[in-house]
């Protein structure tokens, strides 16, 4: 689920660009896409999907590399989610962490993938 905005601006009527997730159109419209981090989970478990559903079973998410890797690569390309050493093993298992981390955001709750 995507959380659309849609707010009226005025700027020049042959104004048209997109910048990142907004949009301007000719009609003096701006529209937002609000994308969740749950969002961006979804995007990633639909490449996934059978893998996902035996995870919503055990809970367990390393018992299918590729969801594992997709999953880690998200969390791990942006500081401000898994700390460097827990990305290492150094400080903390980063199996845990995400799944920690997706338990936080609800991803296990199955009333989230309708």
């Amino acid at each position: 689920m995507v959380n659309v905005i849609r707010i009226l601006a005025t700027i020049n009527s042959d104004a048209s660009y997109v910048d990142s997730n907004i949009t301007w159109t000719n009609n003096n419209e701006m529209t937002v896409i609000i994308k969740t981090e749950l969002d961006d989970i979804r995007e990633i478990v639909a490449k996934h999907p059978e893998a996902w559903k035996k995870v919503l079973e055990d809970g367990d998410i390393y018992d299918d590399e590729k969801l594992y890797y997709d999953l880690y690569e998200y969390y791990s390309s942006d500081p401000d989610y898994m700390p460097y050493g827990t990305q290492k093993a150094r400080d903390g298992d980063p199996c845990v962490w995400i799944t920690d981390r997706l338990d936080s955001i609800g991803a296990f709750e199955k009333e989230n993938w309708k």
